[in-house]
């Protein structure tokens, strides 16, 4: 199980890397963007994942008419999961490090501004702004901000583990 889980696992954080790398070239990263970007993050995310039922489905394969049970399935997609969820921090890391600097201060000041131009009553945008801003003290922690990142594919990726999972494991003969 463990070289199956690192292969695939390996699979699914390249297809986060080349993803995320393919929408920073064709969408860039000016505010005006951020929009676009999100939803193409997603959807990279999202599809990626299809590596864990690709990973579920070898396993199954490998037990040569053995049955697989769900907690097999689990721990396939979970490992998958985390690897993926690991490579995601890794190009998180370098995104903030090397490619844009400066981006998460960028997305702060964004995200201000669209709180400010949202048309809310005084208190809302004032509760908004301190939300913000304890949000924004967390992310300017590398740590925090990379184990967010992380656990955003690494939840997408349980999500998927779970259907899986279920849909994958044999029905015990009566």
């Amino acid at each position: 199980m463990g070289n199956l889980v690192v292969r695939y696992g390996c699979y699914y954080g390249l297809a986060l890397m080349v993803g995320f790398g393919l929408s920073y070239i064709l969408i860039g990263t000016s505010p005006e963007n951020f929009t676009k970007s999100e939803i193409a993050g997603y959807s990279v995310m999202v599809l990626s994942s299809i590596s864990i039922y690709f990973a579920t489905k070898q396993y199954k394969v490998n037990k040569e008419g053995q049955p697989m049970l769900f907690s097999d399935g689990l721990k396939v997609g979970l490992g998958v999961s985390a690897i993926g969820g690991l490579f995601f921090a890794l190009y998180n890391w370098l995104y903030v490090n090397v490619l844009e600097p400066g981006f998460l201060q960028t997305y702060l000041q964004y995200s201000e501004q669209q709180i400010r131009e949202s048309g809310e009553d005084a208190a809302t945008i004032d509760r908004q702004l301190q939300e913000l801003a304890s949000y924004s003290d967390l992310m300017n922690s590398q740590l925090f901000y990379l184990f967010v990142m992380f656990m955003t594919v690494f939840l997408i990726g349980v999500l998927f583990t779970l259907v899986t999972a279920i849909a994958m494991k044999d029905q015990p003969n009566n």
